[in-house]
């Protein structure tokens, strides 16, 4: 199924967290003008 996202971002991998938003610039730069889909895990503060 990950062949339907590109890129895939893991903030362990790249050295950012959020709230930096340093790490969502990164997805805008590395995704282009497409659409962005974030995926959080966790139900309280990613919602």
């Amino acid at each position: 199924m990950l062949h339907y996202f590109d890129p895939i971002i893991v903030s362990t991998e790249v050295g950012l967290e959020k709230p930096d938003p340093a790490i969502f610039q990164l997805a805008l730069n590395m995704a282009g003008p497409k659409d962005i889909l974030y995926v959080g895990d966790h139900e309280t503060i990613d919602v």
